[in-house]
């Protein structure tokens, strides 16, 4: 069909939604004129486009439905015709199958026929919250990608994105993301712009995590998270808010760590950031002329310069997201160069440190009291199923109100794991990991659980 669509005009439409339509109204003139060749009546395209539209859009998310339903469908929204005869010459055009139950001939050809009737809610300006509901808008209804082809199909989508932005912020956000539409996001319109930012942050106080992660990714995506700590400063050096921890003595170590018993250890005061280091506070660091690319900050770090190269591409590029896939060696670069930039030394914890800001100062096991709970951390039993903006688990924040010591991301600390008391900046040792990550469960995501 495509080779057929592209011979006919020496191209293709910009958009799904326009290769469908093309699609269809191609099937449906190869089957006119198969009748006509015959001398077979032809009810014409419309009452077929009308009836398969509603069928297509009572399915929902159900690839199927019974036949008896679908012409009750048809004879509500098609009455001129007989159900039978408007099913009949629908499957002999290719556009369904049909027996004791109807279903498309393939899906997306159900979501572009159901598009057309999400397009007359749209332009009712009826509320879309009532297809996406707030208690639990972030989760699919099987209409998404109905969303995405309507907005094709219009060739509107920061029209279709603004009228979901209020139910469904990610939805708009992914929608415009979309490869069919071209759009940078960095240049959208205004209102389009700030639509989308509105909605999102009225659900940033969403109880459950995975809508609150949703709504912070729009903001992240569009650099729209203005709290401290977490972006840039008006310099474009990372904005650091730092927490201070007391002197004292804590419990380090666990009974049910082989390699790390448990003790009583007393440390000097210190401070620690309250948030990770985010995607665009470490996207600075690359930015710089004298950042990421001079060779000051990596004199004596291994003998080799693999690790200098570049490091790991950003799996969530969201700018309130964490930096991930970065090595021991580019986190100590980085805290060079700020130290550099900020006139104070800016160091990895040591895995004491670590320890004493999780734990506090009655041993507890995650950085909040009681036991294990998926609400107050992103680890695998969350159900977000990728890192998360920083700091949006107040609840899971430790005593002294650190973030996301539990979860989201593996930490690096600055010391050896093979000898706790060492602290070097040097050479190629394995280096402690701590606090787990979005990927892993309540074991590895206690504050005492050490990682390589």
């Amino acid at each position: 069909m495509i080779c057929v669509l592209y011979r006919g005009a020496n191209q293709l439409p910009d958009n799904r939604a326009g290769l469908y339509a093309d699609f269809v109204a191609n099937l449906l003139r190869a089957e006119e004129k198969r009748r006509a060749d015959v001398g077979l009546d032809w009810i014409g395209g419309e009452p077929i486009r009308a009836g398969l539209e509603q069928v297509a859009w009572s399915m929902g998310a159900q690839t199927e439905m019974d036949r008896a339903a679908a012409e009750s469908i048809m004879r509500q929204h098609v009455p001129a015709h007989d159900p039978a005869v408007v099913l009949s010459a629908a499957a002999s055009a290719g556009l369904i199958d049909y027996g004791t139950n109807v279903r498309f001939t393939h899906q997306l050809l159900q979501q572009y026929f159901a598009a057309a009737v999400l397009g007359t809610f749209m332009d009712a300006k009826t509320d879309p919250g009532t297809l996406w509901r707030a208690e639990n808008w972030w989760e699919s209804t099987g209409r998404e990608e109905t969303a995405i082809l309507l907005a094709g199909d219009r060739n509107d989508p920061q029209g279709v994105a603004r009228w979901l932005a209020p139910a469904q912020p990610h939805l708009a956000l992914e929608l415009l993301s979309q490869p069919d539409f071209a759009l940078d996001l960095e240049n959208l319109a205004g209102d389009t712009r700030s639509a989308l930012i509105a909605g999102a942050r009225a659900k940033t106080s969403e109880v459950h995590p995975v809508g609150r992660a949703a709504a912070y990714r729009v903001l992240g995506r569009l650099r729209a998270d203005h709290r401290r700590g977490i972006g840039l400063r008006e310099d474009e050096l990372p904005d650091l808010e730092w927490v201070e921890i007391p002197a004292g003595e804590f419990h380090y170590g666990h009974e049910d760590e082989r390699d790390h018993p448990p003790q009583r250890l007393k440390l000097p005061r210190f401070s620690m950031t309250r948030y990770l280091v985010t995607y665009e506070q470490f996207s600075a660091f690359l930015a710089a002329a004298d950042g990421f690319s001079n060779p000051v900050w990596w004199e004596g770090l291994a003998a080799d310069d693999a690790h200098k190269a570049q490091p790991g591409d950003q799996a969530f590029k969201y700018g309130n997201h964490p930096r991930e896939r970065v090595s021991w060696y580019d986190a100590i670069a980085f805290t060079r160069w700020l130290s550099a930039k900020l006139s104070y030394e800016v160091t990895l914890p040591t895995e004491q440190q670590y320890e004493r800001a999780a734990r506090w100062t009655d041993g507890r096991l995650y950085p909040y009291e009681g036991e294990y709970d998926p609400a107050k951390a992103n680890t695998r039993d969350t159900g977000i199923r990728q890192t998360s903006a920083v700091g949006i688990f107040p609840e899971g924040a430790s005593v002294e109100g650190i973030h996301d010591l539990s979860g989201n991301v593996w930490e690096w600390c600055l010391n050896e794991y093979s000898n706790s008391e060492r602290i070097e900046t040097t050479g190629s040792e394995s280096r402690v990991l701590r606090g787990g990550s979005w990927r892993n469960n309540l074991n590895l995501a206690r504050a005492v659980y050490r990682n390589l």
